[in-house]
């Protein structure tokens, strides 16, 4: 599986998006940990971002299991959009 972790909890979350104030929402797809980040309207700069954790389990040939969990770190740089129109 696939989740966000929650910054203002640190903790690994069901929700597919959490929001951090005065930044935007980040939205995962659950199935390929695809991350998205819509920033609020005058964000501009580097956020803080979010954690990212991937949990798998795997079996080996004699039937025993062991579960792997990583973490990966998703920081987003948004720039100002500059105006190309000539007046």
């Amino acid at each position: 599986s696939k989740k966000l972790v929650d910054p203002a909890t640190g903790q690994p979350t069901d929700a597919t998006t959490v929001t951090v104030a005065g930044e935007g929402s980040y939205t995962i797809d659950p199935t390929t940990g695809a991350v998205t980040f819509t920033p609020e309207k005058d964000f501009v700069g580097t956020a803080q971002g979010v954690k990212v954790q991937a949990t798998a389990t795997v079996t080996n040939a004699t039937g025993a299991t062991s579960t792997i969990t990583s973490e990966a770190s998703y920081t987003p740089t948004v720039k100002a959009a500059a105006p190309t129109a000539k007046p």
